[in-house]
């Protein structure tokens, strides 16, 4: 063993060949974690499931409603349209292209080699879209407007319910049974394709009771029409509204019982669906009030940490408390609704995309948490459920 070296002492020539070899071996251990995950993921089989995808509500070329859909496909190697592993986001869908300014509704050719339909959003594109005001405090994109193209159609449906017979299964989430939808055969036939009933309510965090980029005016007209006095409410809170009729609550943040208002808690963890989501994680966005139908199930709920009072206010109202998260067709094969926008983590796709074995590291980098941020809700809970989803309608690999 050589004696210690003495600070200040030439370092002798063992010695400083060692800091060029430690350098190698680091730089090396780096490389692998880099590239095995990268290899691993290539030289995984395609699962070859024949997957549609339907997203109506593209008002311009940013795919948000899909574009993380088609992240987890490409990231699980679910074969795409040209029997590859890669999906696109501006092409690989059905509803509204941005570019060309026109929809295209789903269609019984569409299914002819798919097991999936997942339905992204259907709420459709609409005139106030594209309102331009040099009023900083209208946003057209808020209040109603003339619909361009969106909706479920009861062509579609009838393509669904064929598919359904011959043994496929349909996810959707929101907004799919709701507006414009909402009230039509064509949404009494969904929902009770999905085992879910739509009861014409929603309900959602804002960050800011007080942003006109957030609040819409109607819902302040309302509030003020229903309660007789000025909408005066600052910092963050839950509105719930109904989307026809004037209900209304609004319950602000001091009224919260926890940090995180709102969390997604599984009913059924036995089920394959919901078996691999994390139970107690924080949801930031749209509820939709659905309920199960005779033939639907509640697999998971929403869970709302506010006081007895503003649950009284909401009950008296006729808003449920305990609105579902996750509601399965009690069918052969698997139906499902998710009233929730599950898919939108409002930021870009995460990365490692094409890396296998590294979501550990996303859920790593998720596990902090700010009010409205969804990244720790997208991969303890969309994930997973995807995941599940995905599981069911496995098909064989060749």
């Amino acid at each position: 063993m050589s004696a210690p070296r003495v600070p200040g002492e030439p370092l002798d020539a063992v010695q400083v060949a060692r800091f060029p070899v430690r350098r190698t071996v680091l730089a090396l251990l780096v490389i692998g974690l880099v590239v095995f995950p990268l290899l691993w993921w290539r030289l995984t089989p395609l699962r070859r499931v024949g997957v549609v995808v339907v997203d109506k509500t593209l008002p311009q070329p940013m795919w948000r409603e899909h574009e993380r859909i088609h992240w987890w496909l490409e990231h699980r190697r679910v074969m795409g349209p040209r029997g590859d592993a890669e999906w696109l986001f501006a092409k690989d869908y059905v509803g509204y292209d941005p570019v060309a300014k026109r929809g295209r509704d789903l269609e019984r050719a569409d299914l002819e080699d798919a097991r999936l339909v997942y339905i992204a959003d259907a709420y459709g594109v609409y005139a106030g879209d594209y309102l331009v005001d040099d009023d900083s405090t209208t946003h057209g994109e808020l209040e109603p407007s003339a619909r361009i193209y969106g909706g479920m159609t009861d062509g579609e449906v009838d393509a669904l319910e064929r598919f359904v017979a011959d043994g496929g299964s349909v996810v959707a989430e929101f907004n799919t049974l709701e507006e414009p939808t909402a009230g039509t055969a064509a949404g009494d036939r969904l929902g009770a394709l999905l085992g879910a009933r739509f009861e014409r309510w929603l309900g959602r965090w804002y960050g800011d009771l007080s942003a006109a980029d957030e609040i819409p005016r109607w819902m302040r007209e309302r509030y003020e029409r229903v309660y007789w006095k000025p909408w005066e409410f600052r910092g963050p809170g839950l509105v719930f509204f109904s989307d026809v009729g004037d209900r209304i609550v609004v319950v602000d943040s001091s009224e919260f019982t926890s940090p995180w208002p709102v969390t997604f808690e599984v009913d059924e963890p036995a089920d394959p669906l919901v078996r691999r989501a994390r139970a107690g994680q924080p949801y930031w966005y749209w509820m939709s009030g659905v309920a199960p139908t005779d033939s639907g199930r509640v697999l998971a709920h929403f869970e709302l940490h506010i006081t007895d009072a503003a649950k009284a206010r909401m009950q008296a109202m006729g808003f449920s408390t305990r609105p579902p998260a996750v509601i399965r067709h009690r069918g052969p094969t698997l139906r499902a609704y998710f009233p929730g926008d599950f898919a939108d983590v409002g930021s870009a796709p995460p990365p490692l995309k094409r890396m296998r074995g590294m979501d550990w590291l996303g859920r790593l980098q998720a596990r902090e948490w700010k009010p409205g941020v969804q990244k720790r809700f997208f991969w303890r809970v969309t994930i997973p459920l995807w995941d599940g989803m995905l599981d069911e309608v496995q098909a064989p690999t060749r």
